[in-house]
């Protein structure tokens, strides 16, 4: 719907689909943009019916994105908000019915009881190529860091910020027998996981029970988890070890 989120002239770049984005964005039964991917992700996105799939690299939807001239390719493809309304208004099927769909939320925590500081850092491969968050009490948000420094829209020229990060650890392996040497991430079934929010660290356990079933968090008694409302970032590591929170 119009006005959940802020019209972004500008969004990108697009890049390639992964058969585990794919799956991700079954669970959100939304419309999935991409440019390209791999064999498994393409042959996946292209069959569903959970998904509505947008594919630069395929003629017909080009019309839709844009190369900057300012980037060198891959990283230089384009779209916006005006362009993902028409396509969606093309390429839908009809009214979106998923009950099952979003997280649950709650009030953010009085400033009262905020902890003055909380920094977060992760790596995927390369522990010199870190990301991170500083929490920030007075917003009761996380703001991007990225190699120690802050992460900022291209656009906006703002830091990057999160009312809630959620850490996940999946199962990863190499494809056998892929040429490129793609790696595949299980990110059906259940794994551990840590939640930050209010300038706090919740251990916590995801789920998503098949490819269009939603990715839901959950505490220790079996309850889901509730959210601060406002933007949430998910990352997914290949083991909770290169996860440091101080």
């Amino acid at each position: 719907a119009p006005g959940i989120t802020p019209e972004a002239p500008e969004i990108g770049p697009v890049r390639s689909a992964r058969l585990y984005f794919v799956q991700w964005a079954m669970g959100f039964g939304g419309m999935y943009v991409h440019a390209g991917g791999s064999p498994q992700a393409l042959e996946l996105a292209q069959s569903t019916g959970a998904i509505v799939d947008l594919d630069a690299l395929f003629r017909a939807s080009s019309i839709y994105f844009r190369r900057s001239v300012e980037r060198a390719a891959p990283h230089n493809l384009y779209t916006g908000t005006p362009e993902l309304a028409s396509a969606a208004a093309a390429l839908d099927e009809g009214e979106f019915s998923r009950p099952d769909v979003g997280f649950l939320f709650k009030p953010d925590a009085p400033e009262s009881d905020r902890p003055p500081s909380q920094q977060v850092s992760y790596f995927f491969l390369y522990k010199e190529d870190d990301a991170g968050w500083q929490y920030d009490p007075a917003t009761n948000s996380y703001l991007r860091l990225r190699r120690g420094k802050p992460a900022r829209d291209a656009a906006t020229g703002e830091q990057l910020r999160a009312k809630n990060v959620v850490v996940l650890e999946v199962q990863e392996a190499p494809i056998p027998g892929d040429p490129k040497g793609r790696i595949e991430q299980q990110v059906i079934g259940t794994g551990k996981a840590r939640l930050f929010m209010d300038g706090v660290e919740r251990e916590v356990t995801w789920r998503k029970d098949a490819a269009e079933a939603p990715l839901v968090f959950v505490e220790a008694s079996g309850a889901e988890v509730r959210l601060n409302a406002g933007p949430v970032w998910i990352v997914a590591l290949p083991t909770l070890e290169n996860l440091s929170v101080s």
